[in-house]
């Protein structure tokens, strides 16, 4: 079982790489953070989006690879490394 805790406190330290079942039933493996000093500055906009409905189920998290954002279901994480330094 993954400790949700514990994984949150390794995003916010730095990279994470997650391995998890897509939804679809992919296998996927995903470098990612929570890190501040990696995440993209934040844009304020003349219109801005409404707040979302916060889901404890899903984590969003800065996808280091494709420069983005993704979110993961916690009940379908497989396993979790701290990434190699870049």
């Amino acid at each position: 079982m993954i400790d949700k805790k514990t994984v949150l406190d390794q995003l916010h330290a730095g990279a994470v790489v997650v391995k998890f079942t897509k939804v679809n039933g992919d296998l996927r493996e995903m470098t990612c953070t929570l890190n501040k000093d990696q995440l993209p500055p934040i844009v304020e906009t003349k219109d801005p989006k409404p707040v979302r409905k916060v889901n404890p189920d899903v984590q969003s998290v800065w996808d280091c690879t494709a420069k983005g954002w993704r979110s993961f279901r916690w009940e379908n994480v497989i396993q979790t490394v701290a990434a190699p330094n870049e």
